[in-house]
């Protein structure tokens, strides 16, 4: 007689993606006829692809830090920040927003000294924004450092106006300056910087920072966290 095995239980990482998973993609509606049926079914299936594989980037990295996925239950920074997040994070297609969200779960669950409303707050702003906002950010956070890391040369300017450093470092947003305007209007908006396209000054001052406090603290909130950063286990 031929012995059936049991089947293996799902692993904490898999019950967290699928818990995960399903919540998110509760908020698609199924109704209607064959055809809106069937592009139901397809916008859920590649919404459901999308979700695994930024839920499994989370738990990669959760592991990496070593927090255990079974004490997750137990952590309101996680519990608080996964939601809003893996919400945001189905909806774009773009890896480094898609990567911003995950380090923000990371940091959120990895820092329990850090008050939950703070937390709250950075992960409502970066949820509203665009890859071009936060690269914009990034740049001017520390320009000098943006250009050394990618190895590009630093521009010299003895005297203009920031849409120069702009030019040289994301020269395709210049291009377009309805949207650059929009989205440096958005981030002074925020509070995160002090960006001015218009206003000249010395060379200097153009590669001086004009992150504000909150545009440097989102800045810290989205990048990822060290093994040491904290305990979480």
């Amino acid at each position: 007689m031929t012995r059936i095995e049991p089947p293996t239980p799902p692993s904490g990482t898999r019950l967290v993606l699928e818990a995960v998973s399903r919540a998110s993609l509760a908020a698609v509606p199924i109704a209607g006829g064959a055809a809106v049926e069937l592009f139901q079914a397809v916008t859920t299936r590649g919404r459901a692809e999308r979700m695994d594989r930024w839920i499994q980037d989370v738990c990669d990295e959760l592991e990496r830090l070593r927090v255990s996925i079974n004490t997750l239950h137990q952590s309101p920074g996680f519990l608080d920040a996964i939601g809003p997040a893996a919400r945001a994070a189905v909806e774009t297609a773009d890896a480094e927003k898609a990567e911003a969200l995950r380090n923000a779960v990371l940091n959120s669950t990895i820092d329990p000294d850090v008050a939950a409303d703070r937390n709250a707050i950075l992960l409502s702003i970066l949820v509203g924004l665009t890859p071009t906002h936060l690269r914009l950010l990034q740049l001017f956070n520390d320009p000098p450092a943006w250009f050394r890391e990618r190895s590009l040369p630093l521009p010299n300017i003895t005297f203009g106006s920031q849409l120069g450093i702009i030019e040289k470092a994301i020269p395709g947003l210049a291009a377009d300056p309805v949207l650059l305007r929009r989205a440096a209007a958005d981030l002074n908006q925020e509070g995160l910087s002090t960006i001015s396209l218009q206003t000249n000054m010395s060379g200097g001052g153009l590669l001086e920072s004009r992150t504000t406090i909150l545009g440097d603290a989102l800045l810290r909130f989205i990048t990822a966290p060290q093994r040491d950063s904290g305990s979480g286990n």
